[in-house]
C-alpha cells in the first residue's frame, strides 16, 4: 500500500472508532457492565467496562469491508491468529458479563494458543519441537493474562498497544496495513479511555489485544529471528512489571491469583500519583524502549540495546521502591 492509502486507512478506522465510542458506552451502561471496585481497583466511582468493544467492532468492520472489497493484504498464514483473536475477545466478554471461573478461562486460552503455535516456524533447530511449541503457547497465555493484569489505570494498556503496533508496522512489511488500522482503532478507544476515563477496556478488550499483540510479535520473530530481541524490548514495560510482580508475590507467599495492587503502576497510584501522570510516565518509558528496539533492528546493537532496556526497567523498579520507602518514612 502507498503512504496515501495507509493514511486513508488510518483516518477512516480512527473515525469509525470515534463514532462507535458513544454507542458502546451506551450499550455498556444499559447492560450494567460497571466495573466493581475491589482490592485491585484504581478508581473510586463505578465506571462501565467493555470499552474494548470499540476497537474490536472497528477492526471487525474494517476486515469485513476488506473481505468484500480487498484494498490491503493480510498474510494467509496470519489469518488463523487474527480470527482466533476474536474468539479470545468472546471469552473476555463472557468474563466481563458472567465472571467465568479462572480454570475455564485458562483452558480456553490454552486451546486458543496451542493450535496456532504448532503452525509457526521453529526458532531453534537443536531444541525439540514439542518444547518450543509448548514455550510458544505458555508465553502466549502469559502475555494475554499479563496484559489483562496491566489494564488497571486509565489509558495505560491502550498506550502500550499503540507502541507495539507502531513497532510492528515499521519492521514487518507484511503486517503494516493490519497494524496501522488496529493502531487507529485503539487510538479511537483511547479518546474515551484517556484519564479521566469514561469507560474501561474490560476483559474483552484486554484479551483481544493481549492475544493479537503477542500473535503479531511471535509471527514476526519466528519468521525473522532477528526481531526476537526487539520484540522483547518494545514490550518490556508490561512483561517486566507483571513478571516481577508475580515472582515477588510468590516469594512472599501471597495469594497471587487474587486481586491486588502490587504492580509498579498500582503502587505509584497508592502513593498518590494520579492516572494522568502514570499514563505519561508509561508513554515516556515506551518512547525510549521503542527507540532502543528500532536501533536493535536497524543497527544490530541488540546486546547493548537489551542491556540498556533492562537497566532502564530496573532503575524504574528501584525508583518505585525508593519512593515507597520515603512515603513510609513520612508517615512515621
Amino acid at each position: 500500500m502507498s503512504v496515501l492509502s495507509m493514511t486513508f486507512l488510518f483516518i477512516a478506522t480512527l473515525c469509525l472508532a470515534l463514532l462507535l465510542s458513544p454507542v458502546v458506552i451506551a450499550i455498556a451502561n444499559k447492560a450494567n457492565l460497571d466495573d466493581a471496585i475491589n482490592e485491585r481497583s484504581a478508581h473510586t466511582t463505578p465506571t462501565p467496562r467493555g470499552g474494548g468493544l470499540i476497537f474490536i467492532f472497528a477492526a471487525a468492520i474494517v476486515l469485513l469491508v476488506n473481505c468484500i472489497h480487498p484494498f490491503f493484504i493480510i498474510p494467509r498464514s496470519f489469518l488463523l491468529i487474527l480470527y482466533l483473536s476474536f474468539g479470545c475477545a468472546v471469552i473476555g466478554f463472557l468474563d466481563d458479563k458472567f465472571s467465568l471461573p479462572s480454570w475455564l478461562r485458562f483452558c480456553c486460552q490454552i486451546l486458543l494458543a496451542v493450535y496456532p503455535s504448532i503452525h509457526l516456524p521453529l526458532l531453534f533447530q537443536s531444541v525439540p519441537a514439542v518444547l518450543q511449541y509448548g514455550l510458544y503457547a505458555l508465553s502466549w497465555v502469559w502475555f494475554i493474562n499479563l496484559f489483562n493484569f496491566m489494564d488497571g489505570t486509565d489509558g495505560y494498556a491502550a498506550q502500550e498497544a499503540v507502541f507495539i503496533l507502531f513497532f510492528i508496522a515499521l519492521v514487518s512489511s507484511s503486517l503494516t496495513a493490519l497494524s496501522i488500522f488496529l493502531m487507529a482503532s485503539v487510538i479511537g478507544f483511547l479518546r474515551v479511555n484517556y484519564p479521566k476515563a469514561s469507560i474501561f477496556m474490560g476483559d474483552a478488550g484486554s484479551y483481544f489485544l493481549g492475544y493479537l499483540l503477542f500473535g503479531l510479535m511471535i509471527y514476526s520473530f519466528t519468521a525473522h529471528p532477528h526481531l526476537l530481541v526487539p520484540c522483547i524490548i518494545v514490550s518490556l514495560l508490561f512483561t517486566a512489571d507483571a513478571t516481577c510482580t508475580l515472582i515477588r508475590r510468590i516469594l512472599r507467599k501471597e495469594p497471587f491469583l487474587s486481586a491486588h495492587r502490587s504492580h509498579w503502576y498500582q503502587r505509584l497510584y497508592n502513593m498518590g500519583t494520579n492516572h494522568l501522570s502514570i499514563f505519561w510516565f508509561g508513554v515516556a518509558l515506551n518512547c525510549i524502549l521503542l527507540l532502543l528496539s528500532l536501533l536493535s533492528v536497524y543497527f544490530s546493537h541488540w546486546i547493548a540495546d537489551m542491556l540498556i532496556s533492562f537497566l532502564l526497567i530496573t532503575l524504574t523498579a528501584l525508583w518505585v521502591v525508593k519512593k515507597e520507602k520515603r512515603a513510609e518514612l513520612r508517615k512515621t
